[in-house]
């Protein structure tokens, strides 16, 4: 019995060295969601529409420009230097392409906004190296392959 209890034990503590996310072999964590995002150079918000697709992003109760329109979240939001940015996840509801992403910054003197990009997956992961934020997703045609995307405050390159 009481080495029925130790080996219990041992294999409970091995079951805790385990890394997160071992058991679902799932390396995706589920991004954060909101629809809301105040910072000191303006709020970001998602305008809701009667229809899923056509929610559009504000800044301060005004469309951004260009229009940003679908199922938005803001995923991200970072501090940085004289700026806000936040990470935006746009569904159009394209079943190709479903979902497609912008950086956003925002300043005293306005905001900057990315083209569209990403590999359209919903599957994300977002970090800070210094001044510059990588996106990182599965590869559109090769999903054991992912694609990094860097933002430095001004563009978006694939690495």
């Amino acid at each position: 019995m009481r080495f029925i209890a130790g080996l219990l034990s041992v294999v409970v503590i091995w079951a805790g060295l385990a890394p997160a996310g071992a058991e679902t072999g799932d390396a995706w964590p589920v991004p954060p969601s909101r629809t809301v995002l105040a910072s000191p150079y303006g709020t970001l918000s998602v305008h809701d529409s009667a229809y899923v697709y056509e929610s559009t992003l504000m800044l301060d109760g005004a469309e951004v420009a260009p229009l940003v329109k679908g199922l938005i979240t803001i995923s991200y939001a970072y501090r940085m230097k004289n700026r806000s940015i936040a990470l935006i996840s746009v569904d159009t509801g394209d079943t190709s392409c479903p979902i497609r992403y912008h950086w956003i910054a925002l300043r005293k003197s306005g905001y900057r906004m990315t083209e569209a990009f990403g590999s359209c997956s919903p599957k994300i992961r977002v970090a800070a190296h210094g001044h510059t934020l990588v996106l990182e997703t599965p590869n559109a045609d090769d999903p054991d392959k992912i694609d990094r995307w860097s933002y430095d405050g001004r563009s978006v390159k694939r690495r």
